[in-house]
C-alpha cells in the first residue's frame, strides 16, 4: 500500500463513526447517558470493568479515563486485532462506505459512490453494521446470565447461539440502487431547508429570541453538504 497523506487519514477518522468499529470488532458496550462504556482495549491494561473506557456514538475516540487510553478508529483496530497500520487503515475504510478519496492513485480500489456516517445523519438514513445469525441452540434453559452472543426465545425456553457478522448497505442494494435512495432522501432534505430558508426571510428586521443570520447561516452549510451529496448521488445512478 502507497503512503497515504496525513490529511486524507484525518478524513478518514472523521467520516467513521467510532462505536461501528467498535460493534464491528465485536466488543461488548452498554450505554449509560450519552457513553458507550467498554473494557479498555489497551493491551497494556488489563481492565476487569467496563466503568472507565468509553466512546460516544458519532464521535472518533475510545478513551479509557482510568490508564489514559485514547485511540482513533485505526489504533483500535490495530490494538484488537493485531493488524499492521495499513491493514488497519483499509478495515476503517470499508467500515466508513469506501470513500474514494482515500484511494484517488488506485483506480481498482475506489468506490465510486459512498456515504459517511455524517451525511447519513443529515440525511436521516441509519447505515447496518452488522447482523445476528442464528447458528444453534441449547436443549433447555441455562441458570444463568445471557452472554452477548446468545439471544434468549421465551416462547422455546431455549438459547439460541448467534454468530455477529459484517453487513453494509451493499448487503442490500446495488450501488446504482444505493445511489437513488440517497439522492432521493437528500433532495427531500434540501427542499426542507431551502423551506426554512424562506420562512426565515420573514423575521428580516424583527428583534427575536434567537439569532436569524447565524440560523440562515447553518441552514446554507446544510444545504452546501447536500448538494454535494446530490452530485455524487446523480453521477452514480444516472
Amino acid at each position: 500500500m502507497p503512503y497515504i497523506e496525513q490529511e486524507k487519514l484525518q478524513r478518514l477518522i472523521q467520516d467513521v463513526n467510532i462505536l461501528d468499529v467498535v460493534n464491528y470488532l465485536g466488543i461488548a458496550c452498554h450505554k449509560k447517558g450519552s457513553n458507550y462504556f467498554l473494557l479498555c482495549p489497551s493491551p497494556e491494561h488489563n481492565d476487569t470493568h467496563a466503568t472507565n473506557c468509553y466512546c460516544k456514538d458519532g464521535g472518533t475516540r475510545v478513551v479509557c479515563k482510568a490508564c489514559g487510553y485514547f485511540a482513533s478508529p485505526i489504533e483500535l483496530v490495530k490494538d484488537v486485532t493485531g493488524m499492521s497500520f495499513f491493514d488497519a487503515v483499509n478495515v476503517v475504510w470499508e467500515i466508513a462506505g469506501c470513500p474514494s478519496y482515500l484511494y484517488e492513485m488506485e483506480p481498482e480500489k475506489k468506490c465510486s459512490f459512498y456515504l459517511t456516517y455524517k451525511e447519513a445523519q443529515l440525511i436521516g438514513i441509519k447505515l447496518p453494521n452488522h447482523i445476528y445469525l442464528p447458528i444453534g441452540e441449547d436443549d433447555c434453559k441455562e441458570v444463568k446470565k445471557i452472554t452477548k452472543d446468545r439471544a434468549y426465545d421465551p416462547k422455546r425456553l431455549e438459547y439460541v447461539y448467534c454468530k455477529k457478522e459484517r453487513i453494509s448497505w451493499k448487503s442490500f442494494f446495488s450501488e446504482r440502487e444505493f445511489a437513488a435512495l440517497v439522492y432521493d432522501k437528500a433532495l427531500e432534505k434540501k427542499q426542507r431547508f431551502s423551506d426554512m430558508e424562506k420562512q426565515l426571510q420573514s423575521f428580516a428586521g424583527k428583534q427575536e429570541v434567537f439569532d436569524v443570520d447565524i440560523l440562515k447561516q447553518s441552514i446554507k452549510e446544510y444545504i452546501s453538504e447536500l448538494n454535494k451529496i446530490l452530485f455524487r448521488a446523480r453521477n452514480a445512478y444516472a
